[in-house]
Parts: C-alpha cells; sequence; structure tokens
C-alpha cells in the first residue's frame, strides 16, 4: 500500500500561531512546524 500526503504551500516569511503549544497536540504541531520551516 503506498502513502499518500497532503502538500502545503510554503510557509516561508509566515507567522504560524499555535494556543496551547505547551503540551499535547499543539507541541506536536509545533514540532511539525519547527520542523518544516
Amino acid at each position: 500500500m503506498s502513502m499518500q500526503f497532503a502538500t502545503y504551500p510554503s510557509l516561508t516569511d509566515r507567522v504560524v500561531l499555535i494556543s496551547g503549544g505547551a503540551s499535547g497536540i499543539g507541541a506536536d504541531m509545533v514540532r511539525a512546524f519547527v520542523a518544516n520551516g
């Protein structure tokens, strides 16, 4: 089975605001955004 991933526009020079980024899903989102620039 092949895996498919969503393609998102570049976030270069953008600001992302994540509430609840200290723990749980919010923290995972922070790590994902940091890993993707």
